[in-house]
């Protein structure tokens, strides 16, 4: 199986999806039968998603998702949901308190 972790990675400390998506990486780079591809531009079976963000300050390209799913093989996109921003901190994130399908 084919993964791709659709997020930029920081060295040391950048938030928690940052540490949670490096250790997911490496646990999947752990398994025998789970190849972790480095770009959703190649071929694969899943392209993980976190919430809005694809790291250091990049937001996630809808459109770009939209055609990943028009492909041949069409991959399964899991979209991890992060908690609603505005619950746990005083700063507002109007992308982060949505919910889109």
């Amino acid at each position: 199986m084919k993964i791709h972790i659709h997020f930029k990675f920081v060295d040391g400390p950048w938030g928690g999806s940052n540490s949670f998506l490096k250790t997911l990486e490496e646990w999947f780079g752990g398994q025998g039968d789970i190849e972790i591809v480095d770009s959703i531009d190649k071929e694969c079976d899943i392209v993980l998603l976190n919430n809005w963000s694809c790291g250091a300050g990049g937001m996630i390209n809808v459109k770009k998702i939209k055609k990943v799913r028009s492909r041949k093989n069409r991959p399964i996109i899991v979209h991890r949901l992060d908690g609603i921003r505005s619950l746990y901190t005083d700063k507002p994130d109007r992308e982060s308190d949505k919910i889109l399908f």
